[in-house]
């Protein structure tokens, strides 16, 4: 499954952290105007 979150700030981030723990879940994008402040814990997920 495929998931989008829009906005990447601490709920959105922190959202997506818990989306790419679920294994059912194949993808996760993050839709922001400053993706560039994303937080580290987010960087082994970035590809």
């Amino acid at each position: 499954m495929r998931m989008l979150v829009l906005g990447a700030g601490l709920q959105g981030s922190a959202c997506a952290y818990d989306l790419l723990q679920n294994p059912a879940i194949t993808e996760v994008r993050l839709a922001d105007q400053r993706v560039d402040r994303l937080p580290a814990f987010l960087q082994p997920f970035i590809g």
